[in-house]
């Protein structure tokens, strides 16, 4: 009779446990969220701005996402105020084929700063949907550095610049007379709730709408030379029978 010296032993119990237990797996590692740096910050021209530095491969999305996403939002205190938008990037999903518009990279909100005799302390609050393969559903609060203004002369270049153009109706047919085309329309969701086409003219763009239930519609354009531009579009005139 003879005994197995205890090193064979644990081995032979290691092996009978994994014969019927089989191989022990590894946990995954949950997928890692993206950074997105935000900051609030002043620019050289006075503005207060909240600045958000994105991940490569990333996005986050305009105040109207597109066909998917969700709208970044952000409120600075204590005035309430809501910001200025530049002008997105237009992103195409090569699945779906879902088209979406937002910003990668750098980008910024602009925020009017208000004249006051007394320092005030500005904060911002955020909210965004980070993508990628997948979104997350990120927030954040940033209060305004005392560091020197930064320089955003790229970003401020595509807030929209105000238009006049020249608009007649054709129907519920829009026919907007402007220069710089053509254009690339970027919808804010009003004018995409109403709108059910667009075709670039000669001399400007025509909007097919829904109909004349509506008072006044926002209208965001992207310039060929890659400008921004936004109007109003007032409704239709009422005919008289």
């Amino acid at each position: 009779m003879w005994e197995l010296q205890m090193p064979w032993a644990t081995l032979l119990a290691s092996l009978l446990c994994t014969a019927f237990t089989g191989p022990v797996l590894a946990a995954a590692e949950p997928p890692k969220d993206p950074e997105v740096d935000v900051r609030l910050a002043r620019d050289i021209a006075g503005e207060i701005v909240l600045i958000f530095d994105i991940e490569d491969g990333w996005h986050i999305y305009w105040h109207n996402p597109g066909d998917s996403g969700m709208a970044t939002t952000a409120t600075l205190h204590p005035t309430h105020q809501t910001p200025r938008f530049p002008g997105p990037e237009r992103f195409v999903a090569p699945e779906s084929g879902f088209v979406t518009y937002g910003y990668s990279g750098r980008t910024a909100l602009f925020f009017a700063a208000p004249a006051s005799s007394t320092p005030v302390d500005y904060r911002a609050e955020a909210r965004w949907l980070a993508c990628k393969e997948r979104c997350v559903l990120q927030k954040a609060t940033a209060t305004l550095s005392a560091g020197e203004p930064v320089e955003l002369s790229a970003l401020r270049a595509r807030l929209p610049e105000r238009a006049q153009p020249s608009v007649s109706y054709r129907g519920n047919t829009a026919v907007i007379v402007l220069d710089g085309g053509p254009f690339q329309l970027f919808p804010p969701v009003e004018l995409e709730e109403q709108l059910t086409g667009f075709r670039p003219t000669a001399t400007g763009l025509e909007l097919d709408l829904k109909n004349s239930n509506w008072s006044k519609l926002p209208v965001v354009l992207q310039r060929q030379d890659g400008s921004f531009v936004s109007f109003e579009l007032s409704s239709r005139p009422a005919t008289k029978d």
